[in-house]
């Protein structure tokens, strides 16, 4: 039994939780609509192979993130700690010494950027006419992520503090900066390196942006030498270190099929994988953004010793990211190719429709349903062997791609990605958890998984059915109209299969303490 004297408190706790992811949501939101709608018309405007360009050289930027070392997130997890224990004088070490570390870092990147990028392009299948212009994509960009390793960590700080509405923001702002700002280049006929000019002036506005929050959320903010620790940064590398294993595996499992891709087929196929691929992570970022909030808060549980709050909180929270993310899957399972062929060209939904039905399943299982077991263990700093779990996971994926693409292309590649992910961060990740709060394996997987596959199942069945005797999909209203039907039947069932007694009065009391008439004064 809950006591009365802490009902306000743990309701206090669920809503600042319940607001900060929100304010997560409404970046992704920004993310996944002006990425469905400028993605056509910039293929329209750059042909296939200028997208695969495009599409490419961030693929291969992403790499940059290799040098973080753990340390950004070794940010959030000492910023939320110390917090919690009114330590301010520890988090201007922890940000001292990161941005000493960060700053070397960037340096180097510069220098490796300008030394090496002309010859980048020898690892790929890029065609004469655009050799020259992916070079200098890779130095415009890769420069400025460069100098962004140190924003990126200030802005760690923010998340720590768990102002979740002030980092979105500032996601939002330049989201919305970059889709403007493409737009207008390409229907003035530009093409990519105006585009690039777009997308670093988007970054610089949001760096500087971070950085007025980060003056917001801690006034008492000091930047000298005498606060850059050498205790600080063993601690934070030993937490980062773990981290850095990670993130590398990440950067791996992420980019190696693009990048793989562009090695043995031609640059127009990097499109085709990527861009159903990126369909579903805009789509999953919705999860991974509540992963952002759960580390801090489980950072801030750990210090005060609530560990079954912490077991709770991942229960809840993966099951409902599972329920959140499901009718998507089953919708594009049922129209994905369909989709493709009407929002891009028949062309991009004969090679990309067979890979979307295969990374919406093993994305809902694999990363949807259990993000937030490994967002927490790192919030617990016990994420080591998750690390080394996604270390193997790379290594086996690319080997196996490697493999695939030269016998069965992208599709291959597609279902070696898929099997990898299910396996390791859906039931070793499961398992790992489980172990790291010291509860039953088998207990978690059936409160995390149970439910919304059973609300999944009559509605994937009526979709079926309404596919086929229906609205098969041959234009924007049925493929429209047949996923909106498909998701609003599993809703409709997972809002009384999948969600707990208690918390379904939840946004039944935040409508009617916000629209019931106030007494007159």
């Amino acid at each position: 039994m809950i006591s009365l004297q802490k009902l306000p408190k743990l309701r206090g706790r669920r809503e600042r939780f319940l607001k900060n992811v929100l304010w997560s949501w409404t970046g992704v939101v920004a993310s996944i609509f002006t990425g469905l709608w400028l993605s056509p018309y910039i293929i329209r405007k750059l042909g296939n192979e200028g997208y695969g360009v495009w599409s490419l050289a961030f693929s291969f930027l992403e790499y940059y993130w290799l040098l973080d070392l753990g340390f950004r997130s070794a940010t959030v997890k000492y910023s939320a700690h110390y917090r919690a224990t009114g330590e301010n004088d520890k988090v201007n070490e922890v940000v001292n010494t990161g941005v000493a570390y960060s700053g070397v870092t960037a340096a180097l990147l510069v220098f490796a950027t300008l030394s090496l990028a002309g010859y980048v392009n020898r690892f790929f299948q890029i065609s004469a006419a655009y050799q020259t212009v992916f070079t200098t994509l890779v130095v415009m960009v890769g420069t400025t992520w460069a100098v962004g390793t140190v924003f990126s960590l200030l802005s760690g700080v923010v998340e720590g503090y768990q102002r979740f509405d002030l980092t979105s923001r500032v996601w939002i702002l330049t989201t919305a900066l970059r889709a403007l700002g493409l737009l207008i280049v390409l229907a003035l006929g530009y093409k990519l390196k105006a585009m690039a000019l777009v997308a670093i002036g988007a970054l610089a506005i949001g760096y500087a942006y971070n950085y007025h929050n980060l003056r917001e959320v801690f006034p008492a903010l000091h930047f000298s030498l005498s606060g850059i620790k050498m205790s600080m940064f063993r601690r934070m590398l030993g937490y980062g270190v773990h981290t850095a294993v990670a993130t590398v595996s990440m950067q791996v499992l992420n980019q190696a099929g693009p990048l793989l891709v562009g090695h043995f087929l031609p640059t127009a196929f990097v499109g085709y994988f990527l861009l159903p691929v990126r369909l579903l992570r805009y789509s999953v970022d919705m999860v991974c953004r509540v992963g952002s909030v759960t580390t801090s808060a489980a950072a801030e549980m750990a210090a005060r010793r609530d560990f079954v709050a912490v077991y709770k909180m991942a229960l809840y929270v993966n099951r409902y990211c599972y329920a959140l993310f499901a009718p998507l899957a089953l919708a594009l399972g049922l129209y994905g190719t369909d989709l493709l062929r009407v929002w891009i060209n028949p062309e991009f939904a004969l090679n990309g429709g067979p890979i979307v039905t295969v990374i919406a399943v093993s994305v809902t299982w694999g990363i949807a349903a259990q993000y937030n077991s490994s967002s927490i263990l790192f919030g617990l700093g016990k994420h080591q062997r998750y690390a080394y779990s996604l270390l193997i996971e790379a290594i086996l994926s690319s080997t196996a791609i490697y493999i695939a693409i030269p016998r069965y292309g992208i599709a291959g590649a597609a279902w070696v990605t898929a099997v990898f992910m299910v396996l390791n961060r859906g039931l070793v990740t499961s398992w790992l958890f489980a172990r790291a709060v010291e509860h039953g394996f088998l207990a978690y997987l059936r409160g995390v998984y149970l439910r919304p596959t059973l609300a999944a199942i009559p509605a994937y069945l009526g979709g079926w059915w309404i596919k086929i005797h229906w609205l098969p999909g041959r234009g924007w209203i049925q493929v429209l109209g047949g996923m909106g039907l498909v998701t609003a039947a599993y809703y409709l069932v997972a809002f009384f299969v999948c969600l707990e007694k208690e918390h379904r009065s939840i946004p039944r009391r935040w409508v009617t303490e916000r629209f019931r008439p106030h007494p007159a004064a």
